[in-house]
């Protein structure tokens, strides 16, 4: 309403009115010395890839990993309360020309400090190193913790996990024809029916936190009868878990994309 928006008009005056009482020259060494700080720990990490830049950088770092997708960083960093963004930062021509699908970036100013690139750091190893490789398990007990968890935070976890096993990705299915359009983090699903028009979904994404939602779908539809299938069920069973308020914060529509696609490609076959 017009309270609300007459709080925020008075709220960027008085930031304004702050930040012009600062000394420009000590605000820029500050934030100069967070990103060396920032850069220098990065590179210490295994598997972080720095795009190049030129030589004079505002405070802020855009980085991405070998095998962790940047959505799966930003959300871990975001369960442990460290604000970075993740995605094409309406860059994607760039990010294209660099070889990347998609990238994080972590921004600093003058209000923070060299304690909290420490702990960005930090998180950012803790996130990176223990799943850079599958450690094996039952894909029955990594379902089960998924779905049993009593918590979000375990639930993640264990999602992130079961998307992790190279064993649940469908093969030869990263084709254009089958990749749904939409999504931050890429997915593809192709759905065919057996002899007796039984669902068999094959999945597979880049993001491990949507393929192993991927995988969850798949393994609840396949085997049922294509007339059988209804969205509704399955769009409050993602509903009922948390799939849907937690991943597509860092996801954008990736989750409504996943199920738009999924109620086309039913119904073709019902009609086949």
């Amino acid at each position: 309403g017009i309270r609300d928006r007459v709080s925020c008009l008075v709220g960027s005056e008085m930031c304004i009115r702050d930040r012009s009482k600062l000394d420009r020259k000590a605000v820029e060494t500050h934030e100069q010395m967070l990103l060396t700080q920032t850069l220098e720990r990065l590179h210490q990490i295994p598997g972080i890839q720095i795009p190049a830049s030129g030589n004079e950088c505002v405070s802020l770092v855009t980085f991405s990993h070998r095998t962790d997708h940047a959505q799966d960083i930003a959300a871990q960093l975001d369960q442990r309360g460290i604000a970075v963004r993740a995605g094409h930062h309406c860059a994607q021509p760039l990010l294209t020309k660099l070889g990347l699908e998609s990238a994080v970036r972590a921004s600093f100013a003058f209000y923070n400090s060299v304690d909290e690139v420490r702990i960005f750091a930090e998180a950012l190893e803790q996130i990176i190193q223990p799943t850079r490789v599958f450690l094996g398990g039952s894909l029955d007990l990594l379902y089960q913790q998924v779905i049993e968890a009593n918590n979000w935070g375990d639930r993640y976890n264990a999602l992130l996990k079961l998307g992790s096993s190279p064993r649940i990705s469908s093969a030869n299915i990263r084709s254009d024809v089958w990749e749904v359009a939409g999504c931050e983090t890429r997915v593809w699903m192709r759905i065919e029916l057996t002899d007796d028009r039984k669902i068999d979904l094959q999945v597979d994404a880049e993001g491990r936190a949507v393929r192993g939602l991927l995988y969850l779908l798949a393994r609840k539809l396949n085997g049922t009868s294509v007339e059988k299938f209804s969205l509704s069920e399955i769009s409050n069973w993602i509903l009922e878990m948390g799939f849907e308020k937690h991943l597509s914060r860092t996801r954008g529509n990736a989750v409504r994309r996943i199920l738009d696609q999924l109620h086309q490609l039913m119904a073709k076959q019902r009609a086949s």
